[in-house]
Parts: C-alpha cells; sequence; structure tokens
C-alpha cells in the first residue's frame, strides 16, 4: 500500500496546509481578473467567478476544523458576491448565444429581429453598470481584506495545530461527501427538469473541484475522475443555460421569442442526449468505483 508522502519532519503534510496554499492562489485569481471585469469582457468575468466557486468549496471542505472561526460568515459574503455575479454571467451568455452565426442565419428574416437585438445590447449595458458597481464598493474591498487575513492569520493558526488531520485522510473525507451528493442528486430522469439538472450541476461541479484539488494526493483514478466530472458538468452547464433562455423568453408573445423558444428546446434535447452520453460514459470507466476503493465507503 502506498504511505503518505512525508516532510521533513517525518509528519504526514496537513491538509489544512495544503487548502491554504490553494486558496491563496484562487483569491490571486480573483484579484488578477477583477481589472478585466471592470472593462466588461467576458472572459475575466468567467474566470473570477470560477476560482470564487473554487475558493468556497475549498473553505467548505474544510468545515469540520474551522469551527470557532470565522469560515461561516465568508463563506456567506461569498455566496451572495456569487450570486449578485450570476445575472451578468447569464447575460453574457445570452448575448452569446443570439450572435452566433447559426443563430444569425436562423433569425435574420424574423419580424423584429434587429429590435431585439437592440434591446438585449441595452440590457447589457445594464448589467455591466452593476458590476462596476459591486467591485467598486465597500462590501467587496472589506471581503477581500477578510479572506486574505483569513487565509494568512486563521488558516495559519490550523495549520500548526496538532491536531490539523493528515491530507490523504481529509482529502478522502471531502471527495466522499462530494461524491455522495452528486450520487443522491443523479436521479433526473425521465423528466430532466430544470431544478434537477441545476442541483446536479452544482453537486457536479464541486466534485470535480474535490478531485482536481487533491488528484495529486489520491492518486490518478481521482485525478481521471476530476476531467470526466469536467465533461459531464460542461454538458449540465449547456443544459442550464438553455433552461436560464427558456425562462427568459417565457411569456413574450412576440415572434421573436416564439422562434427563440422552439430553437431552445431544440437544442435542449440533443444536449439530453448528449448528457446520457457522458453519464453512460463515466459508468463504463468504472472511474466512480475506482475512485471509491481508494476513498473507502
Amino acid at each position: 500500500m502506498k504511505t503518505e508522502q512525508r516532510g521533513k519532519t517525518g509528519k504526514p503534510p496537513e491538509f489544512a496546509n495544503l487548502a491554504r496554499r490553494l486558496m491563496q492562489v484562487q483569491l490571486r485569481l480573483m484579484i488578477r481578473n477583477e481589472s478585466g471585469v471592470l472593462t466588461g469582457r467576458f472572459k475575466p468575468l468567467h474566470d473570477f467567478r470560477v476560482a470564487l466557486r473554487r475558493l468556497r468549496s475549498l473553505l467548505r471542505s474544510l468545515e469540520n476544523i474551522l469551527s470557532g472561526l470565522r469560515a461561516s460568515d465568508l463563506d456567506r459574503r461569498l455566496d451572495d458576491l456569487q450570486d449578485s455575479l450570476g445575472p451578468s454571467r447569464d447575460f453574457d451568455v445570452w448575448l452569446q448565444f443570439l450572435q452566433t452565426k447559426s443563430m444569425a442565419r436562423h433569425m435574420t428574416d424574423t419580424p423584429g429581429w434587429t429590435r431585439f437585438l437592440r434591446e438585449q445590447d441595452a440590457g447589457q449595458v445594464r448589467h455591466k453598470r452593476l458590476l462596476r458597481g459591486i467591485f467598486r464598493g465597500r462590501d467587496y474591498a472589506a471581503l477581500k481584506r477578510d479572506l486574505a487575513s483569513f487565509i494568512r492569520e486563521d488558516l495559519k493558526r490550523v495549520v500548526a495545530d496538532a491536531d490539523s488531520p493528515s491530507c490523504r485522510r481529509a482529502s478522502k473525507q471531502a471527495l466522499a461527501r462530494a461524491l455522495r451528493q452528486m450520487e443522491k442528486r443523479s436521479r433526473i430522469e425521465p423528466d430532466f427538469a430544470p431544478e434537477a439538472i441545476h442541483r446536479l450541476r452544482i453537486a457536479c461541479r464541486r466534485a470535480r473541484y474535490m478531485a482536481e484539488f487533491f488528484g495529486e494526493v489520491l492518486g490518478r483514478p481521482v485525478r481521471e475522475l476530476g476531467s470526466e466530472l469536467k465533461r459531464l458538468q460542461n454538458t449540465l452547464g449547456d443544459i442550464h443555460d438553455l433552461d436560464v433562455f427558456a425562462g427568459r423568453l417565457r411569456g413574450s408573445p412576440d415572434s421573436v421569442a416564439r422562434t427563440l423558444r422552439t430553437e431552445v428546446i431544440r437544442r435542449r434535447k440533443r444536449k439530453i442526449r448528449k448528457l446520457r452520453k457522458n453519464w453512460y460514459a463515466l459508468g463504463t470507466r468504472d472511474l466512480q468505483k475506482k475512485a471509491w476503493r481508494i476513498i473507502g465507503r
């Protein structure tokens, strides 16, 4: 059996120390993308939100050893920030969908299409204005300071604690919790309802992050599982985006909205077929079983 990697002191590396280093990386990525978000670019906002979600996942992976610290308050504030950025991200994806060449060909002869696009462009301007307000506000500045202090000081004390769990044991626990949640939420057939897709997507993303973060500690099957979960999560994300599009169009009686709804439904059916294929591939490769053998049920 493979033993845990040990440092100069002969002790296995502490899980809290690994998580602390990973959180520092995510905070730096968030700060690095701020200027791009302020200029209204799509990719920096995407990268910022990914780093934010990863940081929250790491914070929650430490919940068993962070009692009495300010982690729960930080998690709540990070959740609020994530929620406030969601509408702007969703609107960016919506506009990208509308501006693709395939949609231009499909919609160009639809009465009102040009006016509809102008209205959406105006909506994006409003969202970008709201984003700038968030990133230049006092709450965000305070959150950054508190996060940096928490990582630098609070987690340093946890790392120094003699009872801090080892990397391998705590990594197993964190991944096991995430996989159990994903399995619990995977019963989405035959309806593939939007809310069920959304819940599975979130659970799949968390399991993917845990596999990616701790794959070096737990071994190759866990790293491979992370790659497979990324493919699955991307497909679930595409379906979720289409569900958001459908919600945006719901109740609108004009011809543009009716034509778009028909196209959204068609594309969702195609993505559901891809989801079935991805899920089947995850099962046939036995990656989850291999990961569970490492973790232990």
